[in-house]
């Protein structure tokens, strides 16, 4: 039940994380402000058992390499998986000469490794902003009770 919790508090708090790039700035806002709801809808996938609750969501991995691919060129195989998620995003907006509607076992394997990444970083990112908050507070807290001792001698 905790993790449950841990993960919808996640599904609203954790990081987007991107490609570090100049370019991570361009990333549309759309985007950006749908997130924790395609989080949440992955939250109920799986309690459903049809996704992984270890894996971001298609529209995370589609930000990270936004920035990617505007500063490098990738290879035929992760173009056809930056499509294929683009597809998945953004559905019948892609013109049909682009769309990529299918993975090979291969780039699936590669697309669920570079979520399971993701997600990782998410968590790891989420829980040191939490230790940072909570060694913030104590230093603040201390500097109160030093405050207020010398108030009172």
């Amino acid at each position: 039940m905790d993790r449950w919790i841990d993960e919808t508090v996640g599904a609203l708090f954790y990081p987007i994380i991107t490609w570090p790039s100049p370019w991570m700035d361009t990333i549309p806002e759309w985007m950006k402000e749908r997130v924790p709801l395609d989080r949440l809808a992955h939250l109920m996938l799986c309690s459903k058992g049809e996704a992984d609750i270890d894996e971001a969501t298609d529209l995370e991995v589609l930000m990270y390499m936004y920035p990617l691919t505007l500063e490098h060129s990738i290879d035929r195989e992760w173009t056809e998986i930056y499509l294929y998620l683009t597809w998945k995003v953004m559905g019948d907006k892609v013109p049909e000469d682009i769309r990529h509607t299918q993975l090979t076992k291969d780039q699936e394997r590669d697309l669920r490794q570079l979520k399971q990444w993701i997600k990782a970083k998410q968590r790891k990112a989420f829980k040191e902003k939490k230790k940072e908050g909570r060694r913030q507070e104590q230093t603040q807290r201390k500097e109160q009770r030093a405050t207020q001792q010398t108030l009172f001698e």
